[in-house]
C-alpha cells in the first residue's frame, strides 16, 4: 500500500488487512480536517466578535511552569567543555537547530591509519623502556617515536577535524549542508525547508544495513542536498519531515490568521456602513435613542 504525501510517496509493504488500514487512515484524514475547520470557524468568530465590539470568551489561561528548584542550575557548557561535550557525537540539538554528523565508521576511514602508527609507536617506546627491545639507544627511540609520535597525533588530529566540519543542520525553516576542510575551503547549501519536494534514505550495503547507517537525499528544485553517512537514515528523515509540517502547520497558521482579520475587517466596515444606513433612514429615532 502507497501513501501520497507532498514529499513523495510512503511505501507500507507486506501489511495486513490493507483495506481496513486504508479506511483508518482516510478516517483519521476526515476527523483531522473536520477538527480544524471547526477550530478555523471558532476562532473566526471571536475575531469578528472582538472587531464588533462585543464579549469574547476568554482564551484558556497558559500553564505557569513550575519555579525552579533552588541548588540546581542548569548551565550551558562553554569553551573546551562544550567541544569535549560532543565530542564523538553524531546528533545533537541546541537552540532549535538540530546537526547531523557523519556515522563514526567514516571517521574510522579516516583516522586508522594514525590510529595503528600512534598505537606503534608508543608500544615501540613502552618495550624500549623495558628493554623488551634493545637494537637501538634509549635516546634514539624516544627521540624518534616522540617526533613521530606527534606527527601522528597531528594526522589523527586532522582526520578528525575533517570529519567533525561535515555537517548537516535541520532549522525550523532551512536545511543546511555544510561541507568545510581543515584549514581550507567551506561550501555551505541552503534552503527553505518548505520547498523540499522529495525526501529519501538508503543504507549502504551489507555494513550500512549491520551499522545502521548510510544516506538521506532531498529533493529542493533541481538541487540535490544529501545527508552522506548519517546513523539511522529513517530517524534523520522522519525528523526532516517533521520540521517540514511544523513549518506548514506555521505558515497555514499564519495566513488563517490574515484571513480572519481579513474577514473580520470586512465584517466591521460592512456593521458600520449598516449602521450609518439605519442612521439615514430613520435619524429622528436615533437622535432620540441619543438624546
Amino acid at each position: 500500500m502507497n501513501i501520497r504525501t507532498f514529499t513523495g510517496q510512503i511505501a507500507m509493504r507486506n501489511v495486513g488487512m490493507a483495506d481496513q488500514l486504508a479506511g483508518l487512515i482516510e478516517e483519521q484524514l476526515v476527523r483531522s480536517k473536520q477538527v480544524a475547520q471547526k477550530v478555523e470557524t471558532e476562532a473566526l468568530e471571536r475575531t469578528i466578535r472582538a472587531r464588533l465590539g462585543l464579549p469574547v470568551e476568554n482564551a484558556p489561561a497558559a500553564t505557569i511552569p513550575p519555579p525552579p528548584q533552588k541548588g540546581k542550575t542548569v548551565r550551558k557548557p562553554g569553551g573546551l567543555n562544550r567541544m569535549f561535550s560532543d565530542f564523538f557525537k553524531v546528533r545533537f540539538e541546541e537552540s532549535g537547530t538540530v546537526t547531523f554528523r557523519k556515522h563514526w565508521i567514516m571517521l574510522l576511514a579516516l583516522i586508522w591509519k594514525q590510529t595503528l602508527i600512534i598505537l606503534g609507536l608508543v608500544a615501540l617506546m613502552v618495550t624500549r623502556a623495558f628493554d623488551i627491545f634493545d637494537m637501538f639507544t634509549p635516546l634514539t627511540i624516544y627521540v624518534f617515536g616522540i617526533t613521530f609520535l606527534l606527527i601522528a597525533i597531528a594526522w589523527w588530529l586532522y582526520g578528525y577535524v575533517d570529519w567533525r566540519n561535515d555537517l548537516y543542520q535541520v532549522t525550523s525553516d532551512q536545511i543546511i549542508d555544510i561541507y568545510r576542510k581543515p584549514l581550507g575551503r567551506e561550501d555551505k547549501k541552503s534552503a527553505p525547508i518548505e520547498n523540499i519536494l522529495s525526501l529519501e534514505h538508503e543504507r549502504i550495503g551489507l555494513l550500512g544495513l549491520l551499522l545502521n547507517y548510510g544516506n538521506v537525499v532531498a529533493m529542493v528544485g533541481g538541487t540535490r542536498f544529501t545527508f552522506d553517512g548519517v546513523f539511522d537514515p529513517p530517524s534523520v528523515q522522519q525528523e526532516i519531515f517533521e520540521r517540514i509540517n511544523a513549518r506548514k502547520r506555521q505558515q497555514k497558521e499564519a495566513e488563517a490568521t490574515r484571513e480572519r482579520e481579513r474577514i473580520a475587517d470586512w465584517m466591521a466596515a460592512y456593521h458600520r456602513q449598516a449602521e450609518a444606513a439605519r442612521r439615514m433612514e430613520n435619524p429622528t429615532k436615533f437622535d432620540r435613542n441619543s438624546g
